[in-house]
């Protein structure tokens, strides 16, 4: 027990250094997006490819939802209580340390920009890749795209199904199981009683069936 508890501390206490710096290089990138890109609005770095380009972003991402800050403060506290809570569901061994760096990247993101959602009104982006047309963003934005792509690589070529099971494991999900172990049982019940049937649904289809024919049957001898 004390072995994990210490796990558990350490794991978070390497997390929050991570948390901070990238925490710091986002914010430090904004004010100097306003500090020296705001005047001159565009400054390219590759040429019809890659720019700087200075924007108050006052919406979500591609503007939806724009002029609804309250909304997304509120979307973003919400989310962000979410991410923590999912972070303290990861087990605090080495085998787990992606889930938890995707995770650190994730909260991060989501802070920072709440971060200028509450301090701004608006959100700074300044990255624009005009090659593809692609939407103005910040280093915010990268490492929630970043932590989505870890997360869904390790998710697919790394862990095994077991490893992942605590997600699922959680309290949120707990009706959910519930239910499901409730199927399961009943089917199960159901399979040892009746073997033919894999499902509550098929023996009441066959058991309806059966009604109906007695009610011909009946209806034959009235005759």
């Amino acid at each position: 027990m004390t072995s994990n508890r210490k796990q558990t501390t350490k794991s978070y206490l390497y997390a929050l250094p991570f948390f901070l710096v990238a925490i710091f290089l986002d914010q430090y990138s904004k004010w100097l997006a306003i500090e020296y890109l705001k005047e001159i609005r565009n400054f390219p770095i590759i040429e019809g490819v890659f720019s700087l380009h200075y924007l108050e972003n006052r919406g979500a991402v591609f503007g939806i939802f724009y002029g609804w800050q309250t909304f997304l403060i509120t979307l973003s506290i919400f989310i962000s209580i979410v991410i923590i809570y999912f972070y303290s569901l990861i087990p605090h061994t080495k085998r787990h340390r992606w889930l938890r760096v995707a995770t650190v990247l994730i909260i991060s993101g989501a802070i920072g920009n709440l971060i200028d959602r509450i301090r701004l009104g608006f959100v700074v982006d300044f990255f624009f890749f005009e090659l593809i047309n692609f939407p103005v963003f910040n280093i915010a934005d990268s490492y929630v795209v970043i932590a989505c792509i870890l997360f869904l690589f390790v998710a697919l070529f790394y862990y095994k199904e077991e490893e992942l099971e605590f997600i699922f494991s959680a309290r949120i999900f707990s009706p959910f199981n519930k239910e499901v172990e409730g199927n399961q049982s009943e089917d199960e019940d159901l399979g040892e009683l009746h073997g033919p049937f894999t499902s509550v649904q098929e023996m009441n289809a066959y058991l309806d069936v059966l009604d109906l024919g007695d009610d011909e049957d009946d209806e034959e001898d009235d005759e």
